[in-house]
């Protein structure tokens, strides 16, 4: 005869019946490797917590006498299935860029099922799951890290173990909030332009390529841009400084800032 199966750590509860009027039962069970209880015996009802302390399912027997005007039968067995403890293994922590392609996280434990939720859909990742999380695109638009808690419960047959959690942070890709059309400046004066950024941390790094008209040769740097640019033509020129933002580890593609140099006016 078997019983439903139970979930390691709960009670298991059996109530013989026989069609024999007056029937009592006895019954007794042995030490089970796998099973911390020590053996057991009783008479009546079965009411008795069963504690799987291994990572597979547990069969435990019960052999029932059933006695009844005298007469008793030779016993009979009662199985019972003890699912183990349900078992996630600690998923690290993640920390991504908006706009990368993450890799897939695969859990691992004892379980034969895991369910996950994830407290901000906003990264780009759904709000709940079954089973491993595939790959997705980090998103973060903002000019903050967020933060999601995603937390998984390990299933093994119906039986739920703890949570575990672990969290994704996607850094925000980091733009300038600086002008990228200061003003004009005459020939042969000096460029002065700080870099700024609504992200926290920034640091800027800027390339300027050669100039047709402009006797100063390429340049670059970090930071503040000051150099002195000098126009030896006799129509404005437009001078690009590209400049790319980085904060957390996180780089944009680099952004254009563009300064127009007026030359110097001579007789003609």
């Amino acid at each position: 005869l078997s019983a439903s199966a139970i979930c390691s750590g709960t009670s298991f509860s059996y109530t013989p019946t026989s069609a024999t009027t007056g029937t009592t039962f006895a019954w007794s069970r042995s030490v089970v490797a796998g099973i911390s209880q020590a053996a057991g015996s009783g008479t009546g009802a079965i009411n008795e917590q069963l504690d799987n302390t291994t990572g597979s399912p547990v069969v435990v027997t019960y052999v029932i006498v059933s006695t009844a005007n005298g007469c008793s039968n030779t016993g009979e067995n009662v199985t019972v299935t003890v699912q183990p403890v349900p078992v996630v293994n600690v998923v690290s922590n993640q920390t991504l860029c908006n706009g990368s392609t993450t890799a897939a996280v695969t859990f691992t434990g004892v379980a034969t099922q895991y369910n996950w939720t994830n407290d901000t859909p906003s990264i780009g990742l759904a709000g709940s799951g079954t089973g491993n999380i595939a790959g997705f695109t980090a998103l973060n638009t903002g000019t903050s890290p967020v933060v999601a808690t995603v937390t998984v419960t390990p299933i093994y047959t119906g039986c739920s173990g703890s949570t575990t959690s672990f969290t994704i942070t996607v850094n925000p890709t980091p733009v300038l909030t600086s002008t990228l059309t200061p003003s004009a400046i005459c020939s042969g004066t000096s460029f002065s332009y700080t870099p700024t950024s609504a992200t926290a941390g920034t640091t800027y790094a800027w390339t300027r390529a050669a100039v047709v008209g402009i006797s100063q040769a390429a340049g670059s740097g970090t930071g503040v841009i000051n150099e002195t640019l000098t126009n030896t033509t006799v129509l404005p020129l437009s001078v690009v400084y590209n400049i790319v933002s980085t904060a957390n580890s996180c780089s944009n593609a680099g952004q254009n800032v563009v300064v127009t140099v007026y030359p110097t006016p001579v007789l003609s």
